[in-house]
Formats: C-alpha cells, sequence, structure tokens
C-alpha cells in the first residue's frame, strides 16, 4: 500500500498538498523487484511512472552486442518513466534493479488526466520534472565532458 508520506520523500511529488497527494493515491500501487530484474526493456510500450520507495534502479542504454553502459542510476525517492506522461511510444532504455527494489508505479495517461483536471497540481509535477531533467542534463554533460577530455584523438588535436 502506497501511503502520503511515500510521496512526501519523492522529488517530483514531495511538495504536493494533502488534497493532492488524496487524489494521486488511488493510481499508485507498490510493485516488488529482486536484483537484475527488468522494470522495463528497450523496446516495451511507454506506460507507467516509477517511484523508488526502496532500493537502486539502474537505467541501462545498449550501444552494441556486447556492450551496455549505465546512463543513469536513480535511488529511493527519485522517479524514472517519464516518457509515459508525455508520448507513446517504447522505451529507448532498459530499467534494471541493482539490489532488492519496491516501486511504486502510476500509469501515465492517468496521471495526465489529474493533472489536466488540477492544473495547480499539474504546475507543481511538471516544475519538478523540469528541474529533475536539467539536473541530469547537466550530469550527463559533465560525464560527456569527462569522456572526451580522455579520448586519444582530443589529445592529438590538442599537439
Amino acid at each position: 500500500m502506497v501511503s502520503k508520506e511515500d510521496f512526501r520523500n519523492n522529488n517530483i511529488f514531495g511538495n504536493l498538498t494533502d488534497d493532492m497527494l488524496d487524489k494521486l493515491l488511488p493510481l499508485a500501487e507498490v510493485l516488488h523487484m529482486e536484483a537484475r530484474d527488468f522494470v522495463f526493456k528497450e523496446g516495451d510500450a511507454v506506460e507507467n511512472l516509477f517511484t523508488i520507495k526502496r532500493g537502486t534502479v539502474l537505467i541501462e542504454q545498449r550501444i552494441s552486442d556486447k556492450i551496455t553502459v549505465t546512463a543513469g542510476t536513480t535511488t529511493a525517492g527519485e522517479s524514472f518513466g517519464f516518457s509515459s506522461l508525455f508520448k507513446e511510444g517504447t522505451y529507448s532504455t532498459n530499467a534494471v534493479c541493482a539490489d532488492q527494489c519496491e516501486l511504486i508505479v502510476i500509469n501515465g495517461e492517468a496521471l495526465m488526466d489529474l493533472l489536466k483536471n488540477d492544473h495547480s497540481m499539474g504546475f507543481y509535477i511538471m516544475q519538478n520534472i523540469a528541474i529533475v531533467f536539467g539536473s541530469r542534463i547537466q550530469r550527463r554533460t559533465e560525464q560527456f565532458l569527462r569522456a572526451m577530455t580522455s579520448h586519444p584523438e582530443i589529445h592529438e588535436l590538442g599537439d
């Protein structure tokens, strides 16, 4: 069972009012998963937004048949699967549990319907999602730049 307290510790739902959380609770379910279980795989239909109640989920991108890289790590209080709010289609990454996980699952379409009817709630959630996206973009830019500076051909250009 999902409680208001579970949402208070979350990066996108943490600043919602009690009334807003009361509207959100009926949409939420708890999912228990084991280490190395896939939450979703690349190519699966985009459906749900996930919030981590306990554990760690790795967002992985396959770059070849033999190489998969971890593009992000999400831990308790963080959310992933935002594409379920913005588009239909398929996931472009894998989400895999690094350890035992307890996830809160919310259907993206149902959440968007709620946000369309409660604009204040929609504003707070979308503002928080924008903050998360900004942080992720900054982190990935830093990762990319670190990788580029260690690339041998970059050093040859400076010579």
